[in-house]
């Protein structure tokens, strides 16, 4: 049995060795085939890419030269539909010859067309119909960017004068130059009407007298916050600057004092706090045979006079342990 299917195969081999060229050519013509079939398809798909940019472009251009259909008035911005009984042809203002709408240019002497126009019912400004949709369009940008800018000017000159309205008028609250809390300007009563005024009043609203000729406007008031007297300010300007300049004093003194609590750190040495305002004082050492009050502590803060104090030790790195001793052999 095997020697029969051994002599079978013996007997196929040469017709399939005679039609393995055969098979790769059909598959070579069969790759050609669909690789120019793609091809192709890539070509069209890219002509027909190509045609639709085109119309695209050649309905805008003849959409840019057409005539208006709508315009608005370059005064109200009030929208008006172009009527269609426009008649658009015109006599030359030169030679007055007669010429049809498509004409841009004066057949005769080639003077320009005139711009056809209308009245506007609402603001009666007189306003040119543009020749085409790319002049009309052209306007429109050019006005609505004019209004924006006239818009963002006035709003600016409108800031301005707010702010500049606020800074000189009197203030109702301002920061207490000492603490830097809330102080609350009281209502001031007229020294002439007795009429009692809004602190941010800078005037009687009954008799017109001024809030600084009145002899009833106190001059100072006092800090709920330090029970300090601190003097209010004649205007908003004048309290923004002292809140400024009390921040500013405050951001100096919080870095002197960590940069002397540093020092006392490295130095190691004790120094006294104040927990109200975090200043850090040294601790006076007596000299041979002189005697000092209170240990050479401050009773009071120097800067704030709050005697709510509290005595820091720095920390003291431990000693290194001691290397074990070598083992004698």
């Amino acid at each position: 049995m095997a020697d029969t299917n051994e002599k079978k195969a013996a007997a196929e081999a040469p017709a399939a060795a005679a039609e393995a060229p055969a098979a790769a050519a059909a598959e070579g013509e069969t790759f050609t085939a669909k690789l120019g079939g793609l091809l192709n398809t890539a070509v069209s798909e890219a002509s027909k890419i190509t045609k639709s940019i085109g119309e695209t472009a050649q309905a805008k251009y003849e959409n840019a030269k057409a005539r208006p259909t709508t315009i608005k008035c370059k005064q109200c911005r009030t929208p008006y539909k172009v009527p269609d009984s426009v008649d658009w042809s015109y006599s030359c203002p030169n030679c007055t010859l007669s010429n049809p709408g498509t004409n841009e240019h004066c057949e005769a002497c080639n003077t320009k067309q005139p711009d056809a126009s209308f009245r506007c019912e609402k603001c009666e400004t007189f306003n040119i119909i543009p020749s085409s949709n790319a002049m009309n369009d052209l306007g429109n940008a050019q006005r609505d960017a004019s209004a924006w800018i006239s818009a963002t000017a006035t709003s600016v000159k409108e800031g301005a004068a707010a702010k500049y309205e606020h800074l000189k008028s009197a203030p109702t609250s301002f920061k207490c130059p000492s603490c830097g809390g809330d102080v609350e300007v009281p209502a001031w009563p007229c020294a002439k009407c007795s009429f009692v005024n809004e602190a941010k009043k800078a005037e009687c609203e009954m008799c017109q007298l001024s809030k600084a000729e009145s002899a009833s406007q106190p001059d100072s008031v006092l800090c709920a916050g330090c029970n300090s007297t601190v003097a209010v300010p004649s205007t908003n300007l004048s309290a923004d600057a002292s809140s400024t300049w009390f921040s500013i004093k405050k951001g100096a003194e919080g870095a002197a004092d960590a940069a002397k609590r540093k020092y006392f750190e490295l130095a190691k040495k004790p120094y006294v706090s104040c927990k109200a305002c975090r200043n850090s004082m040294a601790i006076v050492v007596a000299a041979e045979g002189e005697k000092v009050e209170n240990g050479g502590k401050p009773t009071a803060c120097a800067r704030c006079q709050s005697t709510d104090l509290e005595t820091v030790e720095p920390a003291v790195a431990a000693p290194a342990a001691a290397a074990p001793a070598a083992e004698s052999k």
